[in-house]
């Protein structure tokens, strides 16, 4: 039995393109008997029906009044207990025994065909095609439509001048089925086709239907999209993402919940306390967005220090008031790592796998020292061998040479011990004699310590995540003066770009940066991957 397409297309090449019936079977492979069967049908009930009523099977006759009786009572069954083919066969041999002498397959093909005329009873007027010539030829156009065989020009013609007429046409072919179902509903509708046949041809409801057409009669019909809702989702509102995340970076304790780490009830509640009003869904959405997981204890999401909102917002104040003749630096190390064959994600060939081995010889390893000023977005960095105070007292002393002439410069960094040494506050007050800033013209120096554990509010991180994933991630250098020459031309070209581009750049530019190089209590600076 042919599709309803197939019936399409062979009438179209014997009434449109006057071919005959030799012809069309050439040309479609189809015996000239089914060809000629399926042109002299003038309805597709009839076409569909002839398979059906073809098959008679006679020896099923002691015994159809049984199966009909059956299939008749699966109305008032639920779907698990139905009769199957194979339940009804089973059935018919418990009960008839040496009498029943039919093969399986003769009940399956009995039970097919009398399923099919029940569900032809119940739903026809739903799933079935036309039932008269009129609708039949409805189908057809709508079909044509479909199937991208109805040419501008003819649409024109027939339909009119009508509004947005080749986007609608262009969309009753699209793969969006709400933009193909609204098209051929309008242009079915425009060539005076009832709503019931549009209905049945498109499987929705006349409502939808006479819903589609209301829409495309409005002035704000547009006939290249589907209605979306313009409503900024929760999920991805700056405005919720930070303030969640600036409460994640403090101890529910600040908040007066006596508790180690937040839970989504706490988070919520706080939330509403600050106007926003979000539920635990969201919450958990934008968490799960940012890469977090509340089982992995390596992401630090909460600083355990007790003056952890004194800090920062002596921080924020600094800031918020910093002069054109003060600087702000954000300080940190990077590594030690070593030298050797590096792994990370990579582009690579149909059938290739790129490996690492487990087991290699280390060509040296590196420690870099860096500053981040946050108002130019220069990175000043050098090389140690240790982390220490001698190397901080190194920073402080390249940063008050590279900006003599400043009134001030605040350095920040984190709680490590070398960062908080006796000696490196000596050299500190030391630099601020006036004396020497006099003898030296050298600026006043502001610690401005970060909170304990709070690696994410360390804007250089980010600098330090993005250059780790552009130039050491993939990496296999020779020897480490090749890993320098790489590490300085990377930041090298940071700081001409910044210099070029005075502007707060973020992670499409540089290496995947995680965030823009700039002070957030919201943000999380470290890369959640990089140890």
């Amino acid at each position: 039995m042919l599709t309803m397409k197939k019936v399409h297309d062979l009438r179209k090449l014997y009434f449109e393109e006057g071919k005959n019936i030799t012809e069309i079977s050439k040309e479609t492979g189809h015996d000239r008997k089914t060809v000629r069967m399926y042109l002299e049908k003038e309805d597709w009930n009839d076409i569909r029906s002839r398979s059906l009523t073809k098959v008679k099977f006679p020896k099923l006759d002691p015994f159809k009044m049984d199966i009909d009786t059956w299939l008749m009572e699966d109305k008032k069954c639920n779907y698990k207990q139905r009769h199957t083919a194979k339940r009804i066969y089973d059935q018919l041999v418990g009960k008839h025994k040496e009498n029943f002498t039919c093969s399986y397959r003769t009940v399956a093909g009995y039970v097919t065909k009398s399923k099919t005329e029940i569900f032809t009873q119940r739903f026809g007027h739903l799933h079935q095609g036309p039932i008269n010539m009129e609708a039949q030829a409805d189908f057809d156009w709508m079909l044509r439509v479909l199937q991208n065989a109805y040419s501008f020009s003819d649409a024109k013609n027939e339909l009119g001048e009508i509004k947005e007429l080749e986007t609608l046409l262009r969309n009753a072919s699209s793969e969006q089925i709400k933009l193909r179902n609204r098209a051929i509903s309008i242009l079915a509708r425009n060539r005076g086709i009832p709503f019931s046949t549009i209905a049945n041809f498109l499987h929705i409801s006349r409502k939808s239907a006479y819903r589609y057409l209301k829409c495309y009669q409005t002035a704000s019909f547009d006939a290249s999209s589907v209605r979306q809702s313009s409503r900024l989702l929760k999920a991805n509102d700056e405005k919720n993402i930070n303030a969640i995340f600036s409460l994640l970076h403090c101890p529910p304790i600040e908040f007066g919940i006596n508790r180690t780490s937040w839970i989504m009830k706490d988070l919520k509640s706080c939330l509403e306390k600050r106007d926003v009003f979000i539920s635990k869904q969201v919450i958990r959405k934008i968490i799960k967005k940012a890469g977090y997981r509340w089982i992995k204890a390596k992401v630090v999401l909460t600083s355990n220090d007790p003056q952890y909102m004194i800090k920062l917002q002596y921080i924020k104040e600094i800031l918020s008031s910093l002069g054109k003749d003060e600087r702000f630096f954000s300080c940190d190390e990077f590594g030690p790592f070593a030298i050797k064959m590096k792994g990370g994600r990579r582009l690579v060939a149909p059938g290739e796998y790129p490996i690492v081995p487990q087991f290699q010889k280390s060509k040296g390893s590196l420690i870099l020292t860096g500053a981040l000023e946050l108002s130019s977005n220069q990175v000043t960095h050098f090389y140690s061998t240790k982390k220490n105070t001698d190397e901080m007292i190194r920073l402080l002393d390249v940063l008050l040479k590279r900006y003599k002439g400043f009134t001030r410069i605040y350095l920040s960094w984190d709680a490590a011990s070398w960062h908080i040494s006796k000696k490196l506050n000596q050299r500190v007050d030391e630099v601020n004699d006036l004396s020497y800033r006099q003898k030296h013209k050298t600026a006043e120096v502001v610690i401005a310590p970060l909170p304990a554990s709070a690696q994410f509010l360390n804007v250089i991180e980010s600098v330090f995540s993005g250059m780790s994933r552009a130039i050491i991630h993939n990496s296999n250098y020779g020897s480490v003066d090749e890993a320098k020459t790489a590490i300085d031309r990377y930041i090298s070209d940071r700081n001409k770009h910044f210099q070029d581009h005075p502007k707060v750049a973020g992670k499409t530019i540089w290496g995947s940066e995680l965030v823009p190089s700039r002070f957030n209590e919201g943000q999380n600076c470290k890369d959640k991957n990089f140890s």
